[in-house]
């Protein structure tokens, strides 16, 4: 009895150990291959967060088949990006060995879609600095920090509280009007 209960906790163990070296080996080779990845592509956009803002440009530059780095820091939606299958990098966006390793400098596009106007504002400064001809999108929370993003670099601002009031008031008044831009904007009919 003593025996059968030494083997089988040796053999617990051994599995235990198997799938910890397993799964980090795997994760490793994963990590790899996404650096890896990552250093070949040219011309492609990072975007920096992935909560629902950057949730929803990741599906719609998926979508369009454009090539993209997801930056996030919060581990909970990095595992969401990676289940995606997007490539990413986790770390902070406003450090500049991050946005390095996320190939700014071959980027067409950085897109600073944190949750935070002055983390937004720090990512556009640091991509600035590192990319001078990089185009930079960044999101403002707070319409008088547009103005903050435009000086930090940032070659386009958007309030998505005043376009989503707009866009509400189009579509209220003018409804065949918001429905063309919609087609025009997506493509879909």
């Amino acid at each position: 009895l003593s025996l059968v209960g030494v083997g089988t906790a040796l053999y617990t163990l051994t599995l235990i150990i198997e799938q910890t070296l397993e799964g980090d080996i795997r994760s490793r080779f994963y990590l790899r291959r996404m650096r890896m990845t990552i250093e070949e592509i040219h011309d492609h956009y990072v975007l920096c967060g992935f909560g629902r803002v950057g949730q929803e440009i990741a599906r719609e530059l998926a979508e369009r088949g454009v090539t993209f780095v997801v930056i996030e820091q919060n581990a909970e939606m990095a595992a969401r990006a990676r289940a995606f299958g997007y490539l990413l990098i986790e770390g902070d966006a406003s450090d500049e060995r991050v946005l390095t390793m996320a190939g700014i400098s071959r980027a067409r596009c950085l897109l600073a879609a944190s949750d935070s106007d002055a983390g937004n504002t720090y990512i556009t400064l640091t991509a600035r600095s590192l990319a001078p001809s990089c185009f930079i999108v960044a999101r403002a929370g707070f319409p008088h920090n547009e103005e903050k993003l435009r000086l930090a670099g940032a070659d386009r601002v958007l309030s998505l509280y005043s376009m989503g009031g707009r866009r509400m008031v189009l579509q209220a008044l003018q409804p065949l009007a918001a429905d063309f831009m919609d087609t025009l904007a997506t493509g879909r009919h």
